[in-house]
């Protein structure tokens, strides 16, 4: 009596040993295989070289920047961008790249760095820094030189003013003291024609204003601002893009009785009492560097991919708005910058004639909120926001951009050192060792923190995928899954050879997971996945655009492209506790080579001679039959070994009692 124990498909790993019965689909080892949906097991695609001739790979991020797909790796302190060598840093002992929207942030050196296609520059903007040498000075416009009496003034659309003041087209002139057309008293216009000696013409229309009558002064240079002001200076830097970066402003501040105001660090600027007829002068340096290092990095050219450059603004005594009254940027006639060891700006005398109501954007962020982002090991982004790790602290960026972070209160601080942050919905998930947070900035600005239940956590940072059932990570103890609800470990027996994970990476329902020189790959399916052990070992893995790019340390390669090489599958054992006698293996099968069969561990030879007799020439599927000793067995161990371009729809085998 002959009996049948096999499987016409095959649906994954083995996660529990026992006899091998026909409505069970599992396997017990798959390299370098995959199985589809209908259950039919075929050799994988293997990688293929992009690009090579690296000797330390430490990092390796894909994403999209500029509307095209980009791959970023470091190899010893320089940048890579598919390819191309775009700049170099100093690295730390563990560096990581990021994906951000149109950008890569890269972590772990001494200071935060973003390549955006053109600079790698460090995170943020430039700050004003000491010792700087930016300069506020006070003087009278009552002086000889800088006034002179009215002695006419037309109601015209560009009233005409009958005076001796010399001053130039463009310049600001204060008008006090006249009787009749008294509407222009306490004003500044600026000067849109000149007679010298004669007259000057003002940018007001005086058509309906009272006629002169006499008297009046017309000041040269002054403001014509009355009251206690503050002033702030800001450092900026003009991308290629357009988009320029600012620091947060720093308050000018009192160095003598002579009224002279220095920049220093503090916000808080000294307060400059004013009368109308004063002159507000600014003038001096201000270093972007300290002891011959620069602070703020950036790649390119000066001039041609940055601009470097600061802003000046004013406010009322404790006032809360910090409004423009005048910027500078590289190329500016009268403003300088000097690159070297300790770069510098000079601008030439500035005069600040601008009143109240003319003055320029209000600069709206808080005190801090355009501090530069903290060193972190550590990042995810989040809708337009960027989630920044260091020690027990996570940061967040504002909404005016991934570049700024108020590190004086813009953090949230967890009971654990923080050893990775992914990406959930709209949330940051947060690990501990340990533990696991949600973490979310709510409209107010505020954080709202949720722990999750579950004594899981992680210190593998990069082996961390979202994928649309949730958060991939991978720890010693197997593959974990937080769906948003709950946690749940998934696929152990498939990981037990993993002691070291590395790298997890996700592309549509393709995974792949690497560590301690093993990886595995899976297609999902419904919350669930077929898993197979891969040749290809990974440390280094990330994906864009349903693309997988993974690096070993001296090649980048894109996954899953290359030629087919074969695999290995082998079921559990089939049988029962009965004894019997093996007659023959049967596989169903595509392919133009047949696959090497073990049986218990002995390699079978075709002892009929008419292996595969169907064997139609193109590879086709046929079934194929493979003789085998008549030895006693109760249980059967099955592995065949294929070559080339391979698909087993399934395996059985005919046994006699």
């Amino acid at each position: 009596m002959q009996t049948v124990f096999g499987t016409g498909s095959f649906t994954g790993l083995n996660v529990a040993a026992g006899p091998h019965l026909i409505a069970d689909h599992e396997l017990q080892e798959s390299y370098n295989g995959w199985t589809d949906q209908d259950g039919v097991w075929r050799s994988a695609r293997g990688p293929e070289v992009r690009y090579s001739g690296y000797t330390t790979i430490s990092a390796l991020a894909a994403g999209r920047m500029g509307g095209a797909d980009h791959v970023v790796w470091l190899d010893d302190g320089t940048l890579y961008d598919n390819g191309a060598d775009v700049g170099s840093l100093t690295e730390g002992d563990s560096m990581d790249i990021v994906a951000t929207d149109d950008g890569f942030l890269i972590l772990g050196a001494a200071k935060n760095w973003i390549w955006d296609g053109t600079h790698l520059r460090e995170q943020g903007a430039p700050q004003v820094t000491l010792p700087s040498q930016f300069l506020v000075g006070i003087s009278s416009a009552t002086q000889v030189g800088y006034n002179a009496a009215i002695t006419g003034i037309t109601n015209a659309s560009s009233a005409v003013v009958s005076t001796t003041l010399a001053v130039s087209v463009g310049e600001r002139v204060l008008i006090t003291g006249v009787a009749g057309m008294v509407e222009l008293n306490g004003n500044t216009y600026e000067v849109t024609a000149t007679n010298p000696g004669v007259s000057l013409t003002i940018d007001v229309d005086s058509t309906s204003f009272g006629s002169y009558s006499s008297g009046g002064t017309a000041y040269d240079k002054a403001a014509g601002l009355v009251g206690d002001y503050q002033f702030y200076v800001t450092q900026t830097v003009e991308l290629a893009d357009g988009r320029v970066l600012e620091g947060k402003p720093k308050g000018l501040r009192q160095k003598n009785k002579s009224l002279t105001f220095t920049a220093i660090e503090a916000v808080d600027a000294d307060v400059i009492t004013l009368a109308e007829t004063d002159i507000v002068t600014v003038t001096g340096n201000m270093f972007w560097g300290l002891s011959g290092t620069d602070f703020y990095e950036i790649g390119g050219t000066l001039g041609t991919d940055y601009l470097p450059g600061m802003r000046l603004y004013r406010t009322k005594a404790n006032g809360y708005d910090y409004y423009l009254v005048d910027e500078w940027t590289h190329g500016d006639a009268d403003f300088t910058y000097t690159a070297g060891v300790s770069p510098y700006h000079t601008i030439d005398t500035h005069y600040s004639y601008l009143p109240d109501n003319e003055l320029g954007a209000v600069y709206l962020p808080g005190n801090f909120d355009h501090d530069s982002a903290p060193q972190s090991d550590y990042a995810a982004q989040v809708g337009q926001r960027v989630y920044l790790a260091s020690g027990q602290n996570v940061y967040w960026s504002h909404f005016d951009g991934i570049e700024y972070y108020n590190q004086s209160t813009g953090f949230e601080r967890f009971p654990d050192i923080v050893t990775a942050l992914a990406t959930f919905r709209n949330y940051a998930v947060v690990f501990s060792a340990d533990r696991m947070w949600l973490m979310e900035i709510a409209t107010d600005g505020l954080p709202n923190i949720t722990e999750i239940p579950t004594p899981v956590g992680t210190t593998y940072s990069k082996a961390i995928t979202t994928t649309d059932d949730g958060v991939l990570f991978l720890r010693e103890d197997g593959l974990w899954l937080f769906n948003g609800a709950r946690v749940q470990q998934i696929a152990l027996q498939a990981f037990d050879s993993i002691t070291s994970p590395t790298s997890v990476a996700s592309a549509g329902n393709l995974l792949f997971v690497s560590g301690s020189e093993k990886s595995y790959v899976a297609i999902a399916r419904g919350g669930s996945a077929t898993w197979h052990e891969s040749e290809h070992y990974m440390p280094y893995a990330d994906a864009t655009s349903g693309k997988i790019y993974a690096s070993n340390g001296y090649y980048v390669y894109e996954m899953f492209v290359g030629r087919r090489a074969g695999g290995r599958l082998r079921t559990k054992a089939f049988g029962n506790t009965a004894q019997h006698k093996t007659v023959r293996i049967v596989v169903d099968m595509e392919g133009s080579t047949a696959p090497t069969v073990w049986v218990n561990g002995n390699i079978q030879s075709d002892y009929d001679g008419h292996m595969d007799p169907t064997n139609p020439g193109d590879g086709s599927r046929r079934v194929v039959r493979y003789s085998v000793p008549r030895l006693n067995n109760q249980w059967v161990d099955v592995r065949l070994d294929t070559t080339g371009d391979v698909k087993v729809y399934g395996m059985w085998c005919e046994v006699a009692r």
